[in-house]
């Protein structure tokens, strides 16, 4: 009994001592770090320091007191903050994780290195480094922070890894360079206005594990002429693509139900797609303003469902409704592994099987054309603009041009 007690008092005092060293601080090359474990270290609040240029992180650095060896294993909450005067950071491979405004307000910042065990990169960790023109994203990330990258202002292109299966609300905003981002298909939540005025951006694939697209998420995206919304997508919010003037021509899959109000105010949307024989449950002002009484754009719904829309909250102030042939099952592209895109009115379809027939058809069933292939590739002419189905084998692909 009396060995229990003094092992259990002894095991108190290390616990205590513990607790008394944890978060102490250690500078080397003025660089602050915070003890987080008995072996680890944090690059910590650098607000405290002046730093300058390009900054180096070892992956381990020695207390100088009592020469122990501690791991760089973490970029701590606001350790760069404010640091104006960085140019770039060399993280060492040791580091997994990327705390909260973790370099916020760096403006001058040009180039950081994501090293390659990082899972997680924290709320506004990059927030206004309006230098900051490229990032690698590793494999390992798995979730990117609300507000991580807002007003990235120089930041042109970013590839979201498969491994992320989260980006958080406002995580690109404002990013006005952004002319390209891929979207996985891990990715099953994008938050509410990830890429508002995003104004660079042109297109956008929206992969298919999503189920919602959220208030704001593309709204003020002037440039973008071009978006896939997946059969998975079920509601679309408030404002979703409101302000995307580029926006002349947009489809809704069968399986969306509900959509917000402004979510398509866009000023030159003329062509509508809805592919639900039952319409949707829009608010009234979806694609229009309170001041305008009617909407302009051609809207095309399934064979049989015109009366519905005529009738259906939002969908009646269209002007102009055509009903059109939808075939019962319509894949996307990628889920038959083919590349098909449409270039000065010419259809190229790229990687069939040899011995696979090609149909295309108008929207209202026409018969374009229909071929047997006898290699990868088929290409033919398409009349005038419009949808039009493409049939290939057994499956059916709706391509706009």
């Amino acid at each position: 009994m009396k060995k229990l007690v003094l092992f259990l008092f002894n095991l108190l005092i290390v616990m205590n001592s513990w607790a008394a060293i944890q978060g102490w601080c250690i500078f080397n090359n003025d660089v602050p770090y915070a003890i987080t474990s008995p072996t680890t270290v944090k690059v910590y609040g650098s607000q405290y320091t002046n730093l300058s240029g390009d900054v180096v992180i070892p992956s381990t650095i020695v207390d100088v007191d009592d020469g122990k060896i501690y791991s760089v294993t973490s970029v701590g909450e606001s350790a760069f903050y404010g640091q104006e005067n960085v140019i770039s950071v060399t993280l060492p491979s040791s580091v997994t994780s990327i705390g909260d405004r973790a370099f916020q307000y760096c403006h001058n910042l040009t180039s950081v290195n994501i090293p390659s065990l990082v899972t997680s990169i924290g709320d506004n960790a990059f927030c206004g480094c309006e230098k900051l023109s490229s990032v690698d994203i590793p494999s390992s990330v798995e979730s990117i922070g609300d507000n991580a990258f807002t007003s990235c202002t120089k930041l042109t292109s970013v590839n979201i890894p498969s491994s992320v299966t989260s980006i958080g609300e406002d995580a690109f905003y404002f990013c006005t360079s952004l002319t390209s981002v891929t979207i996985p298909n891990s990715v099953t939540r994008i938050g509410a206005s990830a890429f508002n005025f995003c104004t660079s951006l042109t297109s956008v694939a929206i992969p298919n594990s999503v189920d919602s697209i959220l208030d704001n998420t593309f709204s003020g995206c002037s440039g973008l002429a071009s978006v896939k919304i997946p059969n998975s997508v079920r509601s679309i919010g408030y404002s979703a693509f409101a302000g995307c003037d580029s926006l002349t021509s947009v489809e809704i899959p069968s399986s969306v139900t509900s959509m917000g109000k402004y979510a398509f105010l866009c000023k030159n949307l003329d062509t509508v797609y809805s592919y639900s024989v039952v319409p949707p449950s829009i608010d009234e002002e979806c694609f229009i303003s309170a001041d305008a009484f009617f909407c302009y754009a051609n809207l095309y719904v399934p064979t049989g469902s015109k009366t519905a829309y005529e009738y259906a909250t939002g969908w009646k102030d269209f002007l102009f409704s055509t009903e059109i042939y939808v075939p019962a099952s319509v894949q996307e592209e990628r889920e038959l592994g083919v590349n098909l895109f449409v270039n000065n009115g010419e259809l190229f379809v790229d990687g069939v099987v040899p011995e696979t027939r090609i149909a295309v058809y108008k929207i209202d069933g026409v018969l374009v054309v229909s071929q047997m292939l006898t290699g990868n590739n088929f290409e033919c002419a398409l009349p005038k603009k419009g949808l039009y189905i493409v049939r290939v084998g057994n499956e059916s692909i709706k391509v706009l041009y």
